[in-house]
């Protein structure tokens, strides 16, 4: 009973670190100086209410963006990952599709 209960408590951590920390999604979107880059992530999300075939189409996760020592700087969560595309200016990034308030971020 105990190393089934063990077991349980590992398990449901486990789902617990996937459901907020997620995994990567994608490769690096360097900025065009290189200095800083946005990686997404995709975390475990339970949507019920998705008509045939669109399942793949909606994907929970954030974006963070990372200098290019790796030096995390910001994140933000998003609603649908497959969609919004990072776009870069010479001091910012903006995401395009993102309903967010959140959509335009300052380099650091």
């Amino acid at each position: 009973m105990k190393i089934s209960g063990v077991i349980l408590i590992i398990g449901i951590s486990g789902l617990m670190y996937l459901f907020y920390n997620g995994s990567k999604y994608g490769e690096r979107e360097w900025n065009p100086q290189r200095t800083h880059y946005i990686q997404r992530y995709q975390t475990i999300s339970f949507h019920l209410m998705v008509m045939p075939g669109q399942g793949s189409d909606y994907l929970r996760g954030y974006f963070c963006l990372y200098n290019k020592d790796g030096k995390r700087l910001k994140r933000s969560a998003i609603t649908n990952l497959v969609f919004v595309e990072p776009r870069w200016t010479d001091d910012e990034v903006y995401f395009l599709g993102m309903d967010e308030d959140d959509s335009v971020w300052k380099l650091e």
